[in-house]
């Protein structure tokens, strides 16, 4: 089993920071790119970190 250090968080999109991409700093990845808003939902794939 893989342990994870890395922090998923959505909830506040990244409209917010300016950019529809997913925003990753330090170990925290926020996935929230606005689906309810203009933009697209964004999946991601926590062990390989590739999104679409």
């Amino acid at each position: 089993m893989a342990v994870h250090t890395d922090i998923f968080i959505g909830h506040t999109t990244t409209d917010f920071y300016n950019t529809p991409q997913s925003i990753h700093v330090c170990n925290v990845w926020n996935i929230d790119t606005g689906a309810r808003w203009p933009n697209k939902l964004t999946i991601m794939d926590i062990d390989s970190k590739g999104y679409w």
